[in-house]
């Protein structure tokens, strides 16, 4: 009974539906990317205020995601985590930062390129075409060995996993996207020790989910309305050193954030009608494919001029990384592949029921 009980808590549809609404909100952002001029978008505010929260909670429900009983995430799990991720980006970096965007066979030293892709990929993968995934990748390890430390040094989790974070942020490597990795790591333990506190405490009243909501929502709004993707917020009037400044910003966003993710997951969870959740479940489930296919849908769509249309595109493209995905997860190697699909070979009996 238990095991059914989590294997039901996984495929939770308030949490797919959460899944869903942060995907379709990528597809937003990128679709305004691609009508506006490179240079233009940032003006548009709401293109500013998706930014200000949604990678984050991608991150969050990964991290959300990510617990749940020792036996069920021992090095088994770890290893066949790497496995998947790694086989995603390593077809997507072949399939779009060479292939597609870099034309390889035209350079006059392909090998040369390649390398310097590879290169640029390691340090900062921002660089290639899914940053995102390069990045849960990595916090996935690092927060797997420092609730392993933990235990084993038979201390605190949450001490283990900021000490190790502020390693991070204090260390001077530049490779590896360690600067992405410090910004993404708070919002993955912040999911991590959300379901841990849903599942050892009671459950939380209706009055204190509503105050809550209503609360990140307040402090949301208008935060999110004066944060800038690439300046400062609007409310810093003062002049401070660089650093001081940077430092600030990055606080300020980390609270924009933390209260996006509040706001937005609640108000879906506690809010939404079941035929809503139902439906941004269903694009909630194909989240990974539709952040790795909506790149290439954009590319083609933008060559059809009467498809050039910010609706339009929303539109189909949420139905494409939907029904794309679908057929080609009938083939079990190709769903592997190109989304790091696990299919049943890989998994042990118990496993594939909560699959």
């Amino acid at each position: 009974m238990r095991e059914q009980a989590e294997c039901v808590q996984k495929h939770d549809i308030g949490i797919d539906a959460i899944r869903g609404v942060a995907a379709f909100l990528v597809i937003v952002g990128h679709c305004i990317q691609t009508i506006y001029a490179p240079n233009s978008f940032d003006n548009v505010k709401l293109f500013e205020i998706i930014y200000s929260f949604h990678m984050p909670l991608f991150m969050a429900l990964s991290g959300y995601l990510t617990y749940g009983p020792e036996q069920r995430r021992g090095k088994r799990w770890l290893f066949q985590r790497i496995i998947s991720l790694s086989v995603v980006l390593c077809f997507w970096f072949v399939t779009d930062t060479l292939v597609l965007k870099g034309r390889f066979w035209e350079k006059p030293s392909p090998f040369l390129f390649v390398l310097s892709c590879i290169k640029n990929i390691l340090i900062n993968p921002a660089n290639g075409s899914l940053w995102f995934v390069a990045v849960l990748l990595e916090n996935t390890i690092i927060f797997w060995s420092a609730v392993r430390l933990a235990k084993h040094l038979k201390l605190n989790e949450k001490l283990v996993v900021l000490m190790l974070w502020l390693v991070i942020v204090l260390q001077p490597c530049e490779w590896f996207g360690l600067a992405y990795v410090a910004r993404q790591f708070p919002y993955f333990a912040l999911g991590y020790f959300a379901r841990q506190y849903r599942q050892t405490k009671p459950v939380i009243s209706t009055c204190q989910i509503t105050g809550g909501i209503v609360l990140s929502g307040i402090i949301f709004a208008p935060l999110a309305w004066m944060w800038n993707r690439t300046t400062y917020p609007d409310c810093f009037f003062f002049a401070l050193p660089v650093k001081t400044m940077a430092v600030l910003s990055e606080i300020y966003t980390f609270i924009v954030a933390v209260a996006g993710i509040c706001f937005v997951s609640g108000v879906i969870y506690y809010g939404f009608p079941s035929c809503v959740k139902k439906a941004f479940a269903l694009l909630g489930g194909y989240s990974l494919e539709s952040y790795c296919l909506q790149g290439f849908f954009y590319r083609i769509i933008t060559g059809f001029s009467p498809l050039q249309n910010t609706i339009m595109e929303i539109v189909i493209i949420s139905v494409l990384v939907v029904f794309i995905p679908w057929l080609l997860e009938k083939n079990q190697l190709l769903a592997f592949i190109l989304f790091g699909k696990r299919s049943s070979c890989f998994l042990s009996k118990k496993e594939e029921e909560c699959v």
